[in-house]
């Protein structure tokens, strides 16, 4: 249970809080310490939260009080008005869409039906995470569309379930599969599915950059064999355990010379073939 002093949203009471990095406890938004494992963080944000978005500029000014507010949460934190993210229009909690500019300003989540802010990256309740910005063209992204407004773009929404730490380890339990393993390593060798290490949130494989916290996907020294599933140092020729051939730059199981995963040539494959 988090202390009264915990910062809390203003509009629903839910209290703020992020994981240790150290042993994955709940803490206080506002704490000098985990009260767990007594890992200390600096003013230098070693709590891994991309320092660039504390204390982020004011992107609007509230319509009725005239404060500085942020657009994308949809309401002024000193008046409690209510407020378009796309034009800062003054807007009444029945509107669906912005009698100003017309823009969406809730939606319902596809996949479990929670009713949510137009600006919503991620829903609370199922764990859909919804692209906020194109990819195509970077023109800002409202509810829930299936193509860029702006460009056509093909927008994706996609299932992002997170894992959790165990306890003093870098080792994760896959979202999935719950399989341990060290997510800074390699896939998870129970189903394959990569996640994200810093906020354990499920990748897929065209992420480079994950787009829920922004970490850079990492390079794996490990992968998992398809034959028999042990895990091995990605450079192996082989498999140490059914000697199956293997891509020495990707780690995959060779079926030619040329890898059908990265596309790596190797003139001479060596080893049983499945």
């Amino acid at each position: 249970m988090l202390p009264d002093s915990a910062p809390k949203c203003s509009q629903c009471g839910a209290e703020f809080t992020f994981t240790c990095s150290e042993c994955g406890a709940d803490i206080s938004m506002d704490a000098d310490s985990c009260p767990s494992c007594h890992a200390t963080f600096s003013e230098d944000n070693d709590i891994g939260i991309d320092s660039d978005s504390l204390g982020a500029p004011f992107t609007g000014t509230c319509p009725s009080c005239y404060q500085p507010i942020y657009l994308e949460d949809g309401y002024c934190s000193s008046c409690g008005q209510l407020v378009c993210p796309s034009c800062s229009g003054a807007v009444d909690d029945e509107d669906k869409e912005c009698s100003h500019c017309g823009k969406l300003l809730i939606f319902e989540c596809p996949i479990c039906e929670q009713s949510l802010l137009a600006t919503t990256p991620m829903c609370p309740n199922c764990d859909t995470y919804f692209t906020r910005k194109c990819p195509g063209c970077q023109s800002p992204i409202l509810g829930n569309p299936q193509t860029c407004p702006t460009c056509s773009a093909p927008i994706e929404t996609r299932h992002r379930p997170a894992g959790h730490r165990l306890t003093l380890s870098l080792t994760v339990a896959c979202p999935k599969c719950q399989t341990h393993f060290n997510a800074f390593q390699s896939r998870c060798p129970g189903c394959k599915a990569e996640v994200c290490p810093a906020c354990l949130r499920l990748r897929y494989p065209e992420d480079e950059d994950c787009p829920v916290c922004g970490e850079r996907k990492p390079i794996f020294s490990l992968n998992t064999c398809d034959e028999c599933g042990m895990q091995f140092e990605i450079g192996s020729q082989n498999c140490p355990q059914c000697h199956v051939a293997l891509c020495l730059h990707c780690g995959s199981t060779l079926y030619s010379s040329n890898c059908s995963v990265c596309g790596a040539e190797h003139p001479a494959v060596e080893g049983s073939q499945p």
